[in-house]
């Protein structure tokens, strides 16, 4: 198995992957893929953050996406 940040050429794969991982979890799908689009289309999505696991033959086993965070307190402040 190997680790690697993404290609634009994975997304349409990782969408397919997410949406599959999570239609039969007790939590359900709840739009996670267009979360994940949402996030990629963001001011923060920072490329080198988001992975693809793959088996030796190339296919996608799985998928993992960090971003960068604002924590704000109950007055509006930046922590």
């Amino acid at each position: 198995m190997e680790i690697r940040t993404i290609l634009k050429d994975d997304y349409e794969v990782v969408d397919s992957l997410i949406r599959e991982a999570f239609e039969t979890s007790i939590y359900g799908y709840n739009d996670k893929a267009k979360l994940v689009k949402k996030i990629r289309n963001s001011d923060s999505y920072v490329p080198k953050l988001e992975v693809v696991a793959t088996a030796k033959d190339g296919e996608i086993l799985g998928h993992g996406l960090m971003s960068q965070v604002e924590i704000v307190n109950e007055k509006g402040e930046s922590l």
